[in-house]
């Protein structure tokens, strides 16, 4: 999927150092381990596949598979009755009056009741983030 000029999950780069956007155009996307990984875990939150493989070849351990259980655990104990959408795409360009190609976000899940809305965003990885304090929100 392609990201944003202004991807909310590059903020931590381009809030600080706006030319990055402009001197990354056209530069080749390097996949690492960590973040095969991290789409592997995406894949398992969205379908809870048995398998022991992701699509893009990343083994899934028993690990990652009570990782992924207990955020889905800690998700439904919050907005159990709600509407659930996955994979959302925030519209955010409207409400910065951007074109939308700009800046846009994919939340993993945005689940909606009669007065209030969650927007859920899976990290997976081994740094712990606070959503409190990251540039992303």
């Amino acid at each position: 999927m392609k990201h944003a000029k202004f991807s909310p999950s590059a903020a931590h780069r381009w809030l600080v150092c706006p030319g990055s956007v402009k001197r990354s155009e056209g530069m080749a996307s390097i996949q690492t381990e960590a973040a095969k990984t991290g789409t592997a875990a995406h894949w398992l939150f969205e379908t809870n596949s048995q398998s022991t493989v992701s699509p893009e070849g990343v083994e899934i351990s028993e690990e990652m598979r009570r990782h992924i259980q207990t955020a889905k655990a800690e998700m439904f104990k919050h907005v159990l009755g709600a509407k659930l959408f996955s994979e959302y795409h925030l519209p955010v360009w409207r409400v910065l009056q951007l074109d939308k190609l700009l800046v846009f976000g994919t939340a993993d899940v945005v689940a909606l009741d009669d007065d209030r809305a969650w927007v859920i965003d899976l990290k997976y990885g081994k740094h712990s983030v606070n959503p409190d304090e990251t540039p992303q929100i």
